[in-house]
């Protein structure tokens, strides 16, 4: 058996020795005749998934380390009977991650708590989830909206999209890419939704480029609608993002919220996974990688005795997971290296892989840290 991956997907270079033969390429670059006598697939969002590619290949299982599918045409996959799979949840923590220091870094700016701010989390799935119980645990209120969620599960428990940008201090979106049907989610941020936000509200985009009308939100920046902006991901971001907006948007990221060594790790193991259930191939229906593959974080340790503002010692502790100002930094400075930026990323270390110290007394600071998934000690 053969089977083509992209490149930059990590941690497979003998995960298939002496049971599958392996072609690394670079994603993008991945054609129909790179596919000729291979049995599966293995790709990240840059490989367009469709007839073109598939049609007259042997394919019959495709996987991508990702959250989101819609680089795949899934019904022509389907009509085909080709098997996909992808990584729902793989980086769920690592986007959480990014959110909760792009909230500190801005509170840290406007020189007030995150406590009691309000932030608006659309689409509540894998990562929404988990991002609106960090912020929780920050003793921030969080208002919740996902229409999916709502129809299953009742309105209770979920608040309207255009009362949420009424109310929320931040809004952060979650949402897959639907270009249509009753869950459209295509530029479901325009200038009428804009309109409606607070102007001393904050957008916070991790999900889809496309989520956001740029041309609006580069207005509503530009005329002072909007305080701000975090943007990860962009409309036209493989070819050329708007250098105006990026010079508006306050934090300014090539695609990389989730890229975190955990979040590599569980997207790896998920397809390969499920690539091992869809042949039957027993050795690897429960493979994971090799410990001795994960680096250790750069900050292991961090000591937050010597502090006495719990605002400034919690703020430190973020920037020493992932200091996310460096990343807008040098997007910023080199905006037409975005897929190099993005592509040569070092992926960084979650808050779980790293130990806090402090002190006794600082009970709030440790359920707040505790909250966020830190190990918490003396």
């Amino acid at each position: 058996m053969k089977i083509v991956i992209d490149d930059k997907i990590p941690f497979l270079e003998k995960a298939f020795e002496n049971i599958a033969e392996t072609v690394f390429l670079s994603g993008p670059e991945i054609t129909a005749t790179d596919l000729q006598d291979a049995q599966a697939l293995f790709v990240r969002t840059r490989t367009k998934v469709n007839k073109e590619l598939l049609a007259n290949t042997p394919v019959k299982f495709v996987g991508s380390a990702t959250i989101g599918f819609d680089h795949v045409d899934l019904d022509w996959l389907q009509e085909k009977q080709i098997a996909f799979s992808n990584a729902p949840g793989c980086n769920a923590f690592a986007v959480m991650q990014y959110v909760i220091c792009a909230l500190k870094e801005i509170a840290y700016v406007q020189g007030h708590s995150l406590e009691g701010k309000v932030l608006g989390v659309v689409g509540v799935g894998n990562v929404g989830s988990v991002v609106a119980k960090a912020a929780q645990g920050l003793g921030m209120e969080v208002l919740l909206n996902d229409p999916p969620r709502a129809e299953i599960e009742g309105e209770k428990a979920f608040t309207h999209i255009e009362e949420i940008a009424k109310r929320a201090d931040y809004i952060s979106f979650h949402v897959p890419l639907q270009k249509d049907g009753d869950h459209c989610t295509y530029r479901m941020v325009n200038a009428h939704y804009l309109s409606l936000m607070r102007d001393s509200a904050w957008l916070i985009n991790t999900s889809r480029g496309e989520v956001v009308d740029n041309t609006a939100l580069l207005f509503a920046l530009r005329s002072g609608c909007l305080e701000g902006a975090v943007l990860d991901v962009w409309e036209n971001e493989t070819s050329e993002i708007n250098s105006e907006l990026l010079s508006l948007v306050d934090i300014s990221t090539p695609h990389i919220a989730g890229y975190s060594l955990e979040g590599k790790v569980n997207a790896t193991q998920q397809i390969v996974r499920a690539w091992a259930e869809h042949f039957d191939i027993d050795a690897l229906k429960t493979f994971s990688v090799d410990a001795d593959l994960l680096f250790p974080p750069m900050v292991p340790h961090i000591n937050l005795q010597e502090f006495d503002d719990d605002i400034a010692a919690l703020l430190h502790a973020l920037r020493c997971t992932y200091d996310l100002r460096k990343d807008s930094q040098n997007l910023k400075a080199f905006p037409a290296e975005f897929e190099s930026l993005r592509s040569n990323y070092y992926f960084r270390r979650e808050f779980s892989a790293h130990k806090v110290s402090l002190n006794p007394q600082a009970e709030v600071l440790a359920q707040r840290l505790k909250a966020l998934g830190f190990e918490v000690g003396k």
